[in-house]
């Protein structure tokens, strides 16, 4: 894993202090020898385990974001483009996936008109199922209450949005660049790293040293690792008060 956040070293850490309190206290009754040496390898075994999961979890998230953030960017793209741009474009994934249609005023698939509306409205939806009469295939953005309505309809009519839309550009090589409009979230500051740390658990951790702190011969470490998280646990709360 490249980039380890900081409370993901808290969570290894706390992991690997709490797996070897688990397997110390009753490996120390049954192995009269080794039983420290025995109990470190389970607990960095149970590491190594903890950093394997969460680096394929974190994989797959930071590609669903980037995904989402490609997408929010296409959102962006459509609804600041002209209509005779997307046109074409819509017009160029016909062609590349063999579908027939003619372009007048409008495009037209067999016994379909299709539309391009990224604003789309009740309202709007209304008045062109009025004023056309074939079925309508109408690219808009997601919106559960317009996809909800246009159901209500004798015709038949279809919403396609935005997701779908990318997708299946993204599918025949056909998306546009993308560039961002907007501006990158900064990275963390020291202040920001301790707003995101969770309290309850720093306290719960520097409790729990302490206490297991009186049934173990390495008193000296667990009452060392309980003071830094202590020490976290104040310093956040003080952060936070500020």
């Amino acid at each position: 894993m490249k980039n380890l956040s900081f409370s993901f070293i808290l969570d290894a850490i706390f992991l690997f202090l709490g797996s070897f309190l688990l397997f110390f206290i009753p490996l120390s009754y049954i192995l009269e020898e080794g039983a420290t040496i025995f109990c470190l390898l389970l607990s960095i075994l149970t590491v190594i385990l903890f950093i394997k999961l969460a680096n394929k979890r974190k994989l797959k998230q930071n590609l669903n974001k980037k995904e989402l953030i490609t997408i929010e960017n296409f959102k962006t793209y459509l609804l600041v483009q002209k209509k005779e741009k997307i046109e074409s474009l819509i017009c160029a994934l016909l062609d590349k996936k063999g579908v027939e249609y003619k372009k007048e005023d409008r495009i037209y698939i067999k016994n379909t008109t299709l539309l391009i509306n990224f604003a789309l409205t009740k309202l709007d939806l209304l008045k062109t199922a009025y004023e056309v009469k074939e079925d309508l295939l109408i690219f808009c953005l997601e919106n559960n209450e317009l996809f909800s309505y246009s159901k209500l309809f004798t015709k038949k009519i279809t919403l396609v949005t935005e997701k779908e839309l990318y997708f299946a550009l993204k599918e025949e090589n056909l998306l546009p660049p993308l560039p961002s409009l907007f501006k990158k979230k900064e990275g963390l500051n020291l202040k920001n790293i301790f707003y995101g740390l969770n309290l309850k658990r720093l306290f719960l951790i520097s409790i729990s040293l302490l206490f297991f702190s009186l049934f173990t011969p390495f008193k000296i470490y667990y009452l060392i690792f309980s003071f830094i998280f202590l020490s976290l646990f104040i310093t956040s709360l003080i952060l936070k008060r500020v």
